[in-house]
């Protein structure tokens, strides 16, 4: 039987409603998060078809949807101005058997989706002025951060893997700048190496030096 249920459920299901019988949000919703002003939307997955639905959110706003015979659901509050004061959101089932998930400290603003090749890719510790970009990271209101952990897959996915944050998305501090899941902010906020980097001394634990 255990070795069954690894099989269905390994350490990162997908989709992961497979795994669990209540209300479930993909990763990358989490408290913290900066929703899309225009249409705050909220997917997931209920714990069984045809349930209700329902967001609301702190502010008053509310909507409804039914889950599908996949038991995901989609759920698109009402527009709302960019604002830089947190609300929250409980998504909650009728007729279920799952508690209601709560989401606090959100932010409502547009909302970016960036991309590029690998050689793009490198870390804050590396950037001109970075000791001060570090330092001021407190101070900038409103700025948070969310990081995906890479995973190749031939065929769409209906979740990520993990977040790079254990709680998803974070505010930006010195702390949580560099990204710090796998040790101290210490150890991130100084430039990483790699197979080709040429400056032995730059150190970063999760991308190895060779």
């Amino acid at each position: 039987e255990d070795q069954a249920f690894a099989v269905r459920c390994p350490a990162h299901p997908n989709p992961p409603y497979l795994c669990t019988s209540g209300l479930v949000l993909p990763k990358h919703l989490t408290s913290n998060m900066v929703v899309p002003a225009a249409a705050p939307t909220f997917t997931g997955w209920a714990s069984a078809a045809g349930l209700t639905v329902t967001a609301a959110a702190s502010t008053g706003e509310v909507a409804n949807a039914t889950s599908m015979g996949d038991r995901s659901f989609t759920l698109v509050l009402p527009p709302r101005n960019a604002s830089l004061k947190p609300f929250g959101v409980v998504l909650s089932e009728t007729g279920g058997k799952s508690a209601s998930v709560s989401l606090i400290n959100l932010l409502a603003g547009d909302v970016w989706l960036c991309s590029g090749q690998s050689n793009m890719e490198f870390s804050v510790a590396e950037m001109n002025g970075a000791a001060e970009v570090i330092a001021a990271a407190g101070t900038q209101r409103g700025l948070r951060l969310f990081a995906v952990q890479k995973n190749q897959s031939v065929q769409p996915l209906d979740d990520i893997i993990e977040a790079q944050y254990r709680p998803g998305w974070v505010e930006a501090s010195s702390s949580t700048l560099c990204g710090a899941e796998y040790g101290d902010a210490s150890e991130y906020c100084v430039p990483h190496c790699g197979p080709s980097a040429s400056v032995a001394t730059f150190k970063r634990p999760t991308w190895g030096c060779n």
